[in-house]
């Protein structure tokens, strides 16, 4: 009986130890995820103002000077 019981604590110090374990990697994929989700919403932000910027610059009031 004794073995018995020392196995299965042996089982379950196991499934919690694979239990944190994998929390732990979820954690840190996670936040590696999400920098690299933050980044690319910068880098799309930068390029929309970007051309945002462009498109401004196309058609600015320069343009609407009558010439003389």
């Amino acid at each position: 009986m004794t073995a018995f019981n020392s196995r299965n604590i042996g089982t379950l110090q196991w499934i919690n130890l694979w239990v944190n374990t994998h929390l732990h990697v979820n954690y840190y994929l996670n936040c590696i995820y999400l920098v690299i989700l933050r980044s690319t919403i910068q880098l799309k932000a930068d390029s929309i103002q970007f051309v945002i910027l462009r498109y401004a610059h196309k058609t600015g009031p320069e343009q609407d000077v009558c010439d003389d």
